[in-house]
């Protein structure tokens, strides 16, 4: 069968959505209204491959973003702050293609690396690495059926506490709560010393994608105290932001917003809750989500040469000393900032 492949190609939104929607491995990260989130908050060249048949149907799509940065260096990768957004092809040989155009793309741009980031083992020639993962939990239609297979002592427990200590969770309906989570993940940023998501970034993302943009807010009285954002797409809720405030932590919140957020989608009958990426060498992360009874699925990044390891970025001294001078700015400060530096790191 003959193909074409092309850069930026013209094609209709409704074409598009529809091939996401009934691709088994297309992602809520695959769809138009995300490319235009991310283009239009941190401003990346995009350089999205579609590939059509010699009927001109749409037949395979590979989303790339260019990030040119003095801090980062010159980068291509599918996708920033999409941590499953790989090809989708109708089949191996247009996918081959895709990976092959990509490549000559990298090459053509003269950047530092290209990294595809997939759920699922490609049938290609290039390094791969698997330091992320994610956690999955099953979902059933009676949510308590997945409440039983949490850890009795560390989740279930906690649920229990945070209700009985009066905790309340609410659905967030607007932009006035999407301040108050960006306000919460802010603070949850700063504890650990890294960039927090720009409000302009959010906002893009409930504004472009309503319907799988879902916000949950913990509070306690009058204080909104914990918030999280899932995006849900097909059969499965990711788990996207959160944010809390340290100050409240006793009162359990986070525990609550999950289970309501897993209970919300187990009676919308949705099959899959994804807690998303986690590096390998974060046991206590992993730990945490695997009390959830949330099971690993690895993640596979691939790049046409070898790259230094995003571990060996974490652990040294200038990431360490930089995280812990991010920690001391006030909160107003840190704010501005991110909204400088956030696109800079994926």
């Amino acid at each position: 069968m003959k193909i074409s492949l092309e850069i930026n190609q013209k094609i209709s939104r409704d074409e598009w959505i529809s091939y996401v929607d009934h691709h088994p491995q297309g992602t809520f990260y695959h769809l138009p209204a995300w490319k235009e989130v991310l283009e239009e908050s941190f401003h990346y060249q995009p350089f999205y491959l579609f590939a059509q048949n010699n009927r001109q149907e749409l037949c395979g799509i590979l989303p790339l973003l260019q990030i040119r940065s003095i801090l980062t260096g010159n980068r291509l990768i599918s996708l920033p702050f999409s941590y499953i957004s790989g090809p989708i092809a109708d089949s191996n040989v247009i996918e081959q293609a895709l990976f092959k155009k990509a490549k000559e793309i990298f090459l053509d741009q003269k950047s530092d690396y290209l990294e595809i980031r997939s759920m699922v083992p490609k049938n290609v020639d290039w390094d791969v690495s698997s330091y992320f993962s994610t956690y999955c939990v099953k979902l059933s239609k009676d949510p308590q059926e997945v409440y039983r297979k949490f850890h009795k002592d560390s989740v279930r427990n906690a649920i229990g506490k945070a209700k009985r200590r009066g905790v309340a969770v609410i659905r967030g309906s607007n932009l006035k709560d999407l301040r108050i989570f960006y306000q919460l993940n802010l603070i949850t940023k700063s504890n650990l010393g890294v960039p927090a998501h720009p409000y302009l970034f959010l906002e893009k993302i409930y504004q472009k994608m309503p319907k799988h943009f879902r916000l949950y807010l913990a509070k306690i009285d009058h204080k909104f105290i914990a918030g999280l954002v899932n995006f849900n797409y097909k059969k499965t809720v990711i788990a996207a932001y959160g944010g809390s405030d340290k100050r409240y932590l006793r009162y359990n919140a986070n525990n609550l917003l999950f289970w309501r957020a897993i209970e919300d989608a187990c009676r919308e009958d949705y099959e899959i809750f994804d807690f998303g990426r986690t590096a390998c060498d974060n046991f206590n992360l992993i730990n945490h989500k695997k009390r959830w009874g949330a099971e690993e699925q690895k993640l596979y990044y691939y790049y046409p040469q070898k790259v230094r390891k995003l571990s060996n970025e974490r652990n040294s001294l200038k990431y360490k000393i930089l995280s812990s001078i991010w920690k001391k700015m006030p909160l107003a400060l840190s704010g501005k900032l991110s909204n400088i530096l956030f696109k800079h790191f994926d």
